[in-house]
């Protein structure tokens, strides 16, 4: 390369340099822009696994008909207390009093332990308490009696590392980034719990304190499937268009 070239380069600052290989503007992917990008993707921020569903009326299919005084259920004696622990999540928001047997009466049919034919009015399903109210200014959904509750938020530490080359034949780049799951002011609460009181079995990885099958305690980040403020680890997938890299 001769001086007036490298003086004509130095210039201009193309974002080309003077051997062809990008350094900057649409060619490049650094691993800051790349961040921007994928802490701003819907995908991202959507987080799915941050938040618990709670349908009221019907918690988790498992509620249905079941009155609140509970032991008249067809083949259960089962107290409040046992059924409840089918969800701990819902156990937990019980007894926290977010959620208490709603006012409301609804008829219901059943037998008696004789196969008699017995009707009643009974409050069915779970309601919001007003600290329950209070707090779901700050969940989504509502129609129907679903909410999703929001646990946690995903946080982005950084991207790690690009790399180097495009897949053969498609301009794509792979960016490894790493995350952490911050912690709302309700999760704060429920992690504080040191176990909650859990039926054996249930979908959740529960520990055994008893023989019996009510005997069991879920931990929070059992019922959440993340540790909070563990550093987790995905990949992102690039691809560059004419007007530069583009998340897929």
């Amino acid at each position: 390369m001769n001086a007036k070239l490298w003086f004509v380069c130095l210039l201009a600052l193309l974002p080309l340099s003077c051997t062809g290989k990008a350094q900057g503007g649409k060619g490049s992917l650094t691993r800051s822009s790349a961040a921007k990008v994928i802490a701003s993707s819907p995908k991202f921020q959507a987080c799915g696994e941050c938040n618990y569903t709670l349908i009221l009326g019907w918690v988790q299919g498992r509620w249905g008909g079941c009155p609140s005084d509970w032991s008249i259920c067809k083949g259960s004696q089962s107290s409040l207390e046992h059924l409840l622990r089918r969800e701990p999540m819902v156990h937990w928001l019980y007894t926290e009093g977010f959620l208490q047997a709603p006012l409301e009466l609804t008829e219901v049919h059943f037998r008696g332990l004789n196969n008699e034919e017995i009707t009643k009015q009974v409050p069915i399903g779970l309601a919001l308490t007003d600290k329950g109210k209070n707090a779901s200014k700050n969940w989504k959904g509502g129609e129907n009696g679903r909410w999703e509750i929001p646990l946690a938020t995903k946080k982005l530490v950084e991207v790690t590392g690009i790399t180097t080359e495009s897949f053969v034949g498609i301009n794509e780049k792979e960016a490894e980034y790493a995350f952490v799951y911050t912690l709302t002011g309700l999760g704060v609460e429920l992690f504080k719990s040191e176990g909650i009181p859990a039926m054996k079995g249930v979908g959740y990885q529960t520990k055994s304190i008893g023989p019996g099958l009510w005997d069991g305690i879920a931990m929070p980040s059992d019922i959440v499937s993340f540790v909070p403020n563990k550093t987790y680890t995905q990949t992102a997938v690039f691809q560059l268009y004419d007007d530069g890299w583009r998340l897929k």
